[in-house]
C-alpha cells in the first residue's frame, strides 16, 4: 500500500515464521519495521493500517488495526482468512471461507453473504473474490445478491488496479477486465 509518502509492505520471510509488516518512504529511504509478528494482505484507512495475521494454526490468526507509525497495536478478530475494508464496512472471509459483512468498529457482528470464497476486493459496488471451489472469479452486489462469473479458472489469483480486475485468463497470458465482467480485454501473451 502507498500512501501519504509512504509505502507499507510485508517482506523477509526468512526470519521464521513468516513476513513482518514494514513501512519506508517511496525513496526507499527511512525503512522500519513496524510489527514483529507474522502479516499479509494490508489495508489503510486514515490513519491506520489494518493487517491479517496468518498462521498454520487457525487459532492463532488474527485481524490487526494500528496506528500508521506501528503504536496502538490491537486484535480487532480472530480466526477469518481474508479481508476488505471499504469505508465503514469490512468485508471478510471466515474460517470456513463464508463471505461476511461487517462495520469496521464492531467485527464481532457478522452478516453471511452465503458465498463461499477469497482473495476479496470491492470495486464500486460490486464485490470481487476467487471461488474456493474451483478459483474462478465472481461478483457480486455488496448484499450477496446479483452473483455472475467473471472469469474462468485463475490459479494465480487476481489484482485490481484502478477500476480494473488484472488476472491471467490462459496460460502465458493476462487479461483485464471491469468489475461487472464487462470490457474484457488481453493485454499480455507471452
Amino acid at each position: 500500500c502507498v500512501t501519504d509518502g509512504y509505502i507499507y509492505y510485508y517482506s523477509d520471510f526468512s526470519e521464521g515464521s513468516g513476513y513482518r509488516l514494514y513501512r519506508m518512504k517511496v525513496d526507499g529511504s527511512s525503512r522500519r519495521k513496524l510489527s514483529e509478528g507474522h502479516c499479509n494482505q494490508i489495508n489503510i484507512v486514515g490513519d491506520y493500517i489494518y493487517y491479517y495475521s496468518e498462521y498454520s494454526n487457525m487459532t492463532t490468526s488474527c485481524f490487526w488495526k494500528m496506528k500508521r507509525d506501528g503504536s496502538e497495536k490491537t486484535i480487532k478478530a480472530r480466526i477469518f482468512t481474508t479481508f476488505y475494508i471499504d469505508g465503514n464496512d469490512v468485508y471478510i472471509a471466515n474460517g470456513q471461507m463464508l463471505l461476511c459483512k461487517s462495520d469496521i468498529s464492531d467485527i464481532t457482528q457478522l452478516t453471511s453473504l452465503n458465498i463461499y470464497g477469497s482473495h476479496i476486493n470491492v470495486l464500486g459496488n460490486r464485490i470481487c473474490y476467487r471461488d474456493i471451489d474451483n478459483a474462478d472469479i465472481y461478483s457480486v452486489k455488496k448484499d450477496g445478491t446479483g452473483k455472475m462469473k467473471l472469469s474462468p479458472c485463475s490459479y494465480y489469483g487476481y489484482n485490481v488496479a484502478g477500476d480494473w480486475i488484472i488476472f491471467e485468463s490462459n496460460r502465458f497470458e493476462i487479461s483485464k477486465m471491469k468489475a461487472d465482467g464487462s470490457e474484457k480485454s488481453v493485454i499480455h501473451r507471452d
